[in-house]
């Protein structure tokens, strides 16, 4: 990660603190000298790097485990780095306010590279992959070109306002099967405030097109609640934002944290948020009621029980999406993905089923992807193919 001139000075504070601790202790314990090196130039010819090694990584173990999109037997890929946004919630983990990219042919090489060791799945790890229209659009259509038969998911986030029909249609053509837009608010006050500026219509019309014409693409959506000055009347605006598109798979609503350094703290302070509530407030987890937020405990608990009720846990809509899911994640991958998604207090789909009162029988697909169905077989040889041990 590249860090900026704040940070590092942060980040060298606590790494004299800790030697002045060391250099109390017994005598040769630790070298009392420290050398500040100068910063390291951002990266800004992705091609440069080399590909991942996947010889370094022992595929047998980690592919007992989910994914960020809760699937297993998948590989990582990265073909951009940057945001262009200004969001100021964020700003802390900014690397760069451009959108850098690999070019087709680097990408591309590594994606056929994948494809030819037996891996299937692949998630892109981008901030935001479809910044330039272009770029993305050609991605896919030379997937389909060379006839690879891939499946692609986009966990950390699409930006939904830059999809239209068109590059809707190429994607899921392209072999693309999950993705997460991020909304945070719909409220064009709090859009400006938080400067992400979205143009919250085009987002709406994106997600209704993907539900309604590819209900089998695992969709996420990512909303925030608990802005500074954001009133009572706004919160349930996101509510009914995320009620009004039916069949979202995995919608996320977090409680918004304010982290020392960012803009949103500033924000925060200049809207008499006391500066001792926002270090309370660093350790609670985002389902957590925090202090800072701008209305009562149990108006959150109001929003958080709607939320749950009438959204996540709405029976007409699990009857809908899990058959979609069911062709999608083996059910070890189900029962991984919904332990993460509720924190662990249900132990799978059986518990999920269970607790909204429907039988295995009501769904419409009674078996989940079989596990030999995705499975990479020989995987080890085909890596050393690539990356021969030295």
């Amino acid at each position: 990660m590249d860090l900026g001139s704040n940070q590092q000075e942060a980040l060298l504070s606590k790494v004299l603190v800790a030697d002045n601790y060391m250099s109390n202790k017994a005598p040769g314990s630790i070298s009392n000298s420290i050398y500040k090196s100068p910063p390291r130039d951002q990266i800004k010819y992705l091609d440069d790097l080399p590909h991942i090694d996947r010889s370094l990584i022992d595929y047998n173990k980690y592919h007992k485990f989910v994914g960020h999109a809760g699937r297993k037997y998948h590989m990582p890929i990265q073909a951009t780095r940057g945001c262009p946004y200004r969001c100021f919630y964020c700003d802390i983990y900014k690397t760069a306010l451009i959108n850098r990219k690999r070019t087709p042919d680097n990408l591309f090489a590594e994606v056929e590279m994948l494809a030819d060791m037996g891996v299937k799945r692949i998630e892109f790890i981008d901030d935001i992959f479809n910044v330039d229209k272009k770029y993305f659009a050609g991605f896919f259509n030379r997937v389909m070109k060379n006839n690879l038969d891939l499946e692609f998911f986009f966990p950390t986030g699409l930006k939904g306002d830059l999809l239209d029909e068109e590059t809707i249609d190429i994607m899921v053509q392209g072999g693309t099967v999950g993705l997460n837009l991020s909304l945070e608010h719909p409220a064009p006050r709090l859009q400006k405030v938080m400067r992400k500026n979205l143009d919250v219509d085009k987002f709406h019309a994106s997600m209704e097109y993907i539900t309604r014409k590819y209900p089998s693409v695992i969709l996420g959506m990512n909303a925030m609640h608990g802005f500074p000055t954001e009133t009572e009347e706004e919160a349930l605006l996101t509510l009914d934002f995320i009620k009004s598109i039916k069949w979202i798979h995995f919608p996320y609503l977090f409680n918004v944290r304010i982290f020392p350094g960012t803009e949103l703290e500033s924000f925060a302070l200049e809207s008499g948020v006391s500066p001792d509530l926002i270090v309370l407030a660093q350790e609670m987890p985002y389902e957590d009621y925090s202090p800072t937020l701008p209305f009562s405990e149990e108006f959150n608990q109001m929003i958080w029980m709607k939320y749950t009720k009438e959204y996540v846990l709405n029976k007409e809509r699990l009857l809908h999406v899990l058959p979609y899911q069911m062709k999608v994640y083996s059910e070890d991958e189900l029962n991984q993905k919904y332990r993460s998604y509720f924190l662990q207090r249900l132990n799978g789909l059986d518990d999920l089923l269970k607790l909204v009162n429907i039988d295995r029988s009501e769904l419409s697909v009674s078996k989940a992807v079989s596990e030999s169905e995705i499975r990479i077989p020989d995987l080890g040889n085909k890596i050393n193919k690539y990356f021969p041990s030295q």
